[in-house]
């Protein structure tokens, strides 16, 4: 069967079921195997119009046809997906939006590195594994008591803490 059961009635898609049904027995009387029996192709070019008339005479089935539902020989069409419907599932790490987007504690983006630690954190040469992550934090001149209070927690689980320095009390 032609992809296209327009094409093998001889229509347009704006065809109406009139024009259909008229093409579908016209094509039938001229290429029926009974009444052309030398005709070798007269078989085949019957099953494709056969088969593109049982496809558009039915108004639903032509309707499905044309929005691409089903494709010319009845069968279903999967449904088409798109890398956003597998990239914002839950649970994927390659969704829109950072990973540490929602915190408003610095204490919890720390954790969350320490999480996401060896989860598939590309190193540079393209192996999968853990990397380096290097963070900055810019601290005022002086620290408030919010950030004092944070630095002090952090120098009680951490052995190694290059902001020794900044713990220290200065006396105002």
């Amino acid at each position: 069967m032609a992809t296209d059961p327009y094409a093998a009635l001889g229509l347009t898609k704006s065809a109406t079921a009139a024009e259909i049904k008229s093409a579908y027995r016209k094509l039938v009387r001229t290429s029926h195997p009974d009444l052309h029996p030398d005709d070798a192709g007269a078989e085949a070019r019957l099953k494709a119009v056969s088969a593109a008339y049982d496809l558009l005479k039915d108004p639903d089935t032509r309707a499905r046809f044309d929005a691409g539902e089903i494709d010319a020989s009845g069968a279903e069409r999967p449904h088409r997906t798109f890398y956003r419907d597998h990239a914002e599932a839950p649970g994927q790490g390659f969704g829109q939006g950072s990973a540490f987007s929602d915190f408003d504690d610095p204490a919890d983006i720390f954790a969350q590195i320490l999480r996401l630690r060896g989860r598939g954190v590309g190193r540079p040469d393209g192996h999968p594994g853990d990397a380096l992550i290097e963070v900055r934090i810019v601290a005022p001149p002086v620290a408030d008591t919010t950030l004092s209070d944070f630095l002090r927690e952090w120098r009680k689980t951490h052995a190694h803490d290059p902001r020794k320095a900044m713990m220290e009390e200065t006396p105002d």
